[in-house]
């Protein structure tokens, strides 16, 4: 059982990865609502704005208190 359960689970995995990279999206984990969000994947960071917005950038520093004086988290890709 347990084998099947981790087939199934890398199945479903590389089956949600193929479907990403046609749509052009990264799935990210979303600490505001919960769950997870897609953003573009045309952008290696992504931030979510105190007020729940998305901001994607390619600037490894790029400091959304900085930028915009307003508080953020950086978001985690999802497995």
């Amino acid at each position: 059982m347990g084998t099947w359960q981790s087939s199934s689970a890398t199945s479903d995995r590389m089956q949600r990865e193929n479907v990403e990279r046609i749509r052009e999206v990264e799935t990210y984990r979303d600490p505001h609502y919960g769950g997870t969000v897609q953003l573009s994947n045309h952008y290696q960071h992504a931030w979510q704005l105190r007020d729940g917005t998305y901001v994607l950038t390619n600037d490894a520093s790029f400091d959304p208190a900085r930028a915009f004086g307003v508080g953020a988290q950086r978001l985690e890709r999802a497995p």
